[in-house]
């Protein structure tokens, strides 16, 4: 039995396999980014919609996305420039972000949001005191 042929064997199906592992782990690291990116993405576009009248509780709301996945305003940029370069995958992101997106529309449709009401009887109720 020649010892060499089965050592040579061996280290090609390591680098096989080794390399398989790369390609998947880079696969899944993607589609993770991706995910994060469509869902900090989704939320944001329809927060922007919910409060284009408040845009200090939209930067509430905006906060407490970016709070809950990890993100900055720097890390969509990021995304984004990542993929230059591939963009074959953009319409699988941007068809991806609309269905999230509608459904996240679906949810407010089904459970508005309450907007607060200025306090004009509070000013009012003040001012007829003087």
């Amino acid at each position: 039995m020649d010892y060499r042929k089965i050592i040579l064997y061996l280290i090609i199906v390591a680098l096989g396999l080794g390399y398989w592992y790369k390609v998947r782990t880079d696969e899944e690291a993607y589609m993770k980014q991706a995910h994060t990116f469509v869902s900090v993405y989704s939320s944001l576009a329809v927060l922007a919609e919910l409060y284009r009248n408040e845009p200090e509780l939209f930067m509430q709301a905006r906060d407490s996305v970016y709070a809950v996945y990890g993100y900055t305003d720097d890390s969509l940029e990021n995304f984004r420039k990542a993929l230059e370069g591939d963009e074959d995958k953009w319409p699988a992101i941007w068809s991806r972000a609309r269905t999230v997106g509608d459904s996240l529309i679906e949810y407010y449709k089904e459970n508005p949001v309450e907007h607060p009401k200025p306090d004009t009887a509070g000013v009012a109720d003040s001012a007829n005191e003087l």
